[in-house]
């Protein structure tokens, strides 16, 4: 029996489909139904899990998916006063600490 053809994946919806099969939920990805020969958007419950996704059969909808940063230039930085390198990670400004050293070389936040 010879499979479906399967196309691409649609684009991205933003979190604005709902779940195919009517659970209520908002759609989180995409997956390839080879019976309906399409792929329907489905919320987390209804992924099918790794063993869909490893066969290539579900993928996440990447604009509700992956949390959102603002680019590094308008984060909180720390830049460490021993080697110059800057971290951007929210625990290491908050602490103070360098990653590449080490150490707490910085004044953590809050500490005027």
């Amino acid at each position: 029996m010879k499979s479906a053809e399967r196309t691409l994946p649609p684009q991205p919806t933003g979190g604005k489909q709902p779940c195919s099969y009517s659970c209520g939920r908002t759609a989180r990805g995409w997956r390839w139904v080879p019976a309906a020969r399409e792929w329907l958007p489905v919320c987390d419950s209804h992924s099918g899990g790794q063993v869909v996704a490893a066969a290539g059969n579900y993928y996440p909808d990447f604009a509700t998916s992956v949390p959102r940063q603002p680019p590094p230039e308008q984060r909180d930085s720390i830049t460490c006063p021993r080697c110059g390198r800057t971290s951007h990670h929210p625990v290491d400004v908050a602490e103070g600490y360098c990653g590449h050293c080490h150490d707490f070389t910085g004044r953590p936040s809050g500490e005027g």
